[in-house]
């Protein structure tokens, strides 16, 4: 064999090699980029109050209302069928609280909320917002709110009017609002009682 023959000989092996080695890498991208995919329906429910929520909306979205502004008022539905809105509830602290019956961490927190709403409630009014148009049927909330006895103010998103004002990404989202209207912080993921407590003495 010549020595132009071995060469080219050498180039068409280096070439295949080189060939095999990015299929191979191309290929490792594809299938971590399927598992980070399949990972946004999943939620770790083993009671930690800082885990993530249960995304409902792309992440690239923004984190809803920043800290400091007026909370957007939003007319939505209370289970008996009432129009009210939050300028009604204007003048007392709110913990604004964004949830759906599908969503195993919602689940987690609201004893927590009932807890705080029987020796908190008359002195910080807690708004459960269920994101009606996530459910497979509109009426679940209600369903549930009365199964499990829940007696704080449960209101419907009927066509995530409140979702989309709020730009909420992901559930449970909770706004903690002061007296005059103003949002003093939020928290993405499930709360414990005790969470509420403490944030409960920048509201007043």
């Amino acid at each position: 064999m010549t020595h132009a023959m071995k060469k080219i000989t050498t180039l068409a092996v280096f070439s295949i090699v080189l060939a095999l080695i990015l299929y191979s890498v191309f290929e490792l991208f594809e299938d971590e980029t399927e598992q980070q995919g399949n990972t946004g329906g999943e939620y770790d429910v083993s009671g930690n109050p800082e885990q993530e929520g249960t995304a409902i909306i792309p992440p690239e979205a923004s984190e809803g209302t920043e800290v400091g502004e007026q909370a957007p008022n939003i007319s939505l539905e209370t289970l008996d069928g009432r129009e009210t809105d939050l300028n009604a509830y204007k003048g007392q602290p709110i913990i604004l609280n964004i949830w759906a019956t599908w969503c195993p961490p919602c689940k987690e927190e609201m004893p927590e909320m009932q807890r705080f709403h029987e020796i908190h409630g008359e002195d910080v009014t807690i708004l459960a917002v269920n994101a009606t148009q996530t459910e497979d049927d509109p009426a679940n909330a209600a369903r549930y709110i009365d199964k499990e006895g829940f007696t704080f103010e449960t209101l419907l998103d009927t066509n995530s009017e409140l979702s989309d004002a709020y730009q909420t990404f992901s559930i449970p989202t909770t706004y903690f609002i002061h007296s005059d209207g103003t949002i003093q912080s939020r928290k993405f993921g499930p709360m414990t009682y005790e969470y509420m407590t403490e944030k409960m003495k920048n509201l007043d």
